[in-house]
């Protein structure tokens, strides 16, 4: 009994303590949005030129200037989402992509929990393409490389997931 007591606080213990080093990875290019996803701001640190637009807003521009969305769902405590900005979306070439070809759309899903529902959010970071009528297209949930991001937001600026599979696209099939 003395034995399992020890060993329930010792993992309790190392839990706390990784944790604790887990979340306390601070960047100093951190972005901070408004809630309820109106308009979102990013903090005058993040280097990322990335226009965010809320959801509202951002739906209504897309089918307005004919353009597709890229719909992104993060949260605050997310360690993965936190490297994607700083790895992609603070990246010069991404933000000039993005900007140029599609409406980007950022959602924080602890706030925006009916809309993360509704697209099916399981895993963040969660990143959905959206034709300008606002239909599904893709949805890639979960981290990729700055470089595989990359080819699925050409391979749907592209519109050749009409007629290919990414892997055809990519040249692997």
């Amino acid at each position: 009994m003395k034995f399992r007591f020890i060993f329930f606080y010792s993992i309790a213990a190392l839990m706390l303590i990784a944790t604790f080093v887990c979340c306390s990875e601070s960047d100093s290019r951190e972005v901070s949005y408004n809630s309820k996803s109106q308009t979102s701001e990013i903090n005058q640190n993040q280097t990322s030129d990335i226009t965010w637009y809320g959801y509202d807003e951002g739906m209504a521009l897309g089918k307005k200037e004919g353009k597709k969305l890229l719909l992104h769902f993060y949260a605050d405590w997310c360690v993965y989402c936190k490297k994607m900005d700083k790895e992609i979306f603070s990246q010069k070439d991404a933000a000039d992509f993005i900007n140029k070809n599609f409406i980007p759309i950022r959602l924080n899903s602890d706030v925006d929990t009916q809309l993360a529902e509704a697209y099916h959010v399981s895993g963040l970071p969660t990143t959905c393409f959206l034709d300008q009528n606002g239909e599904n297209i893709k949805t890639i949930s979960g981290y990729l490389p700055k470089e595989m991001f990359m080819a699925y937001m050409k391979y749907i600026q592209t519109d050749s997931y009409r007629n290919m599979t990414f892997r055809a696209f990519m040249g692997v099939e």
